[in-house]
């Protein structure tokens, strides 16, 4: 008799499509039937020890492959991938030279069911990255694509924003960890100003400062889109009051204008009480943002804005306040604002300075408002709770990665 793995794997073998497969993986989850054991069926780690245990059967039954091979074999497992029809996520842990980019490229070209492509840390450098750029310009079917940490610099964003403009399949690009800086940055701002496909961008550490006034400046104008991740720039950390001030300025009017875009995540950034005035001043007029990420930035005396802000406010969803110095008064504010909020369904106040009185705070906050789903205390190791006295949709810990992203800062 078969085994639920066995089963599951077995069925797939059957699908025609990519797309069957993963109206197959809904169903599953949809109705809780061994969901995890099929990801695993359909997932895999390939690397030099396994690799000659991986049949065309296999092969063909997978949907997602994490891939660290030696360069001939890489080789023989681009052109195994030409004529695939299962696999649609690829995430090569090697490094890309010149070679080898351009035979992914010969893959590429004749593959069509890679949508998801992570090439994050393959140290492919500019060159490799034109090599690319020029394929992603013709590419339709990639949708999601990962270059973190590629150095590609101010020189390399050239030719991934010229892609960009040519491409109208992409959705979301990663582009963390590439130095790309103030002036590569501003490219980047041109760029959105003018497009109308991609949906999510990343541009975490990227060594930005007056380059957010480029991209506030572009969003401005761009109506596509819907998720910014600016996070680990030290973009507040800026002696010059004129240049603070234009920042503050560029996020507010931003956030009063821009009708699109739903997650802002603006963690480990410096941001202060005062600049989160500016931000509170333009979420109090915003329509459209539903996650906000500050987590990591020393706002607790800014914290009054923001509650006032979310009295107003009737988009925002969730909210990341995780090492923020949130104290039991900055609860208080947060509390009396929330009481007839009807959209904040989750709130992560982990790593603060709260105490009990905070905790009973967020209790009668609870007891008054329904629409609050989950408030997450993990380590504020000050708050002692008796059995007697807790909520539910408080959570203490960090082991339900379910809120993985509520929690990571997505």
């Amino acid at each position: 008799m078969e085994t639920p793995q066995e089963f599951l794997t077995n069925i797939t073998r059957f699908l025609d499509n990519s797309n069957d497969r993963h109206s197959f993986i809904n169903v599953c989850k949809s109705h809780s039937v061994h969901s995890e054991i099929y990801y695993k069926s359909i997932r895999k780690d390939i690397c030099s020890d396994n690799y000659n245990e991986l049949t065309d059967d296999i092969l063909n039954s997978l949907v997602h492959i994490e891939c660290d091979l030696e360069n001939e074999e890489m080789v023989d497992f681009f052109n195994r991938l030409k004529k695939n029809k299962s696999v649609t996520h690829l995430h090569l842990n090697i490094t890309l030279d010149g070679e080898l980019v351009k035979k992914m490229i010969e893959m590429l070209e004749e593959n069509k069911t890679i949508t998801n492509l992570n090439l994050s840390q393959c140290d492919m450098g500019v060159d490799n990255i034109k090599l690319l750029s020029d394929h992603i310009k013709i590419n339709n079917t990639i949708t999601h694509l990962n270059l973190e940490e590629n150095g590609i610099g101010e020189d390399g964003i050239k030719y991934v924003t010229d892609a960009l403009n040519q491409n109208t399949t992409l959705l979301k690009i990663i582009l963390n960890n590439n130095e790309i800086g103030d002036n590569g940055i501003k490219i980047i701002g041109e760029f959105l100003k003018i497009n109308k496909s991609l949906k999510t961008i990343y541009l975490e550490n990227n060594k930005i400062k007056k380059g957010i006034i480029d991209i506030m400046e572009s969003l401005k104008e761009n109506k596509t889109l819907t998720k910014l991740k600016f996070g680990w720039n030290e973009i507040f950390d800026e002696e010059n009051e004129e240049l603070l001030f234009s920042y503050n300025e560029s996020i507010k009017e931003c956030l009063m204008v821009n009708k699109t875009l739903k997650h802002l995540n603006l963690e480990y950034s410096c941001l202060k009480g005062k600049n989160l005035q500016y931000i509170s001043n333009g979420l109090s007029v915003n329509i459209a943002l539903q996650r906000l990420n500050i987590c990591g930035n020393p706002v607790v005396d800014g914290i009054e804005y923001l509650a006032k802000a979310l009295e107003q406010n009737s988009s925002i969803t969730n909210i990341n306040l995780l090492m923020t110095d949130i104290n039991d008064e900055a609860v208080e504010y947060l509390a009396n604002s929330l009481k007839g909020n009807k959209t904040v369904t989750n709130i992560n106040l982990s790593i603060n300075n709260i105490t009990n009185k905070g905790y009973d705070t967020l209790l009668k906050l609870l007891d008054e408002n329904k629409t609050i789903k989950k408030i997450i205390l993990y380590k504020n190791n000050d708050i002692q709770v008796e059995t007697d006295n807790i909520n539910n949709k408080i959570q203490f810990d960090a082991k339900d990665q379910i809120d993985k992203e509520l929690f990571r800062g997505e």
